[in-house]
């Protein structure tokens, strides 16, 4: 029964560290996203209308003419 309890707990385990990882992708594209921002701000360009992303990370995306 013992066995039984450290499978259960290196599964829970596996599945935090998985949660983690994509909690910090997620973070480090939000913080890449404010730096082209400010860049695009800083070189005055604009977007051509409006931003649909097509991926939930937000790396693939169109914009509306």
């Amino acid at each position: 029964m013992h066995t039984f309890g450290k499978d259960i707990d290196s599964k829970r385990l596996a599945a935090l560290e998985e949660e983690l990882h994509i909690l910090e992708t997620d973070r480090v594209h939000l913080a890449v996203g404010s730096w082209l921002e400010d860049r695009a701000h800083q070189y005055a360009l604009q977007s051509g209308g409006e931003v649909h992303f097509l991926t939930r990370d937000t790396s693939v995306a169109r914009v509306d003419n």
